[in-house]
């Protein structure tokens, strides 16, 4: 299991998005108020943040608040991540 900021990821993480499913309640809400950004969210709260992008097709991408941008891939048996490629450094 690897960790970050003192905060257990786990695959699931990812496919949720930390509580944000997508329930019928959810999309009431999402719907009236517009999609969350979750992952704007969670660099605003200094953690790191998993998300695709159309400027990096095919990758998953691992952002972290200082701007640091990697391309990561999962061992789904340890859900361990492992960096692929480092995108963007960050700052200091």
């Amino acid at each position: 299991m690897t960790t970050h900021n003192q905060q257990e990821f786990r695959i699931d993480d990812i496919i949720n998005l930390e509580g944000n499913t997508m329930t019928e309640e959810n999309l009431i809400k999402w719907e009236e108020e517009g999609m969350p950004n979750i992952v704007e969210e969670k660099l605003a709260a200094g953690q790191w943040a998993s998300y695709r992008s159309d400027e990096y097709p095919g990758k998953l991408l691992r952002e972290f608040p200082n701007g640091r941008l990697e391309s990561v891939t999962i061992d789904l048996e340890t859900e361990e991540i492992i960096v692929l490629e480092v995108l963007k450094n960050g700052r200091e």
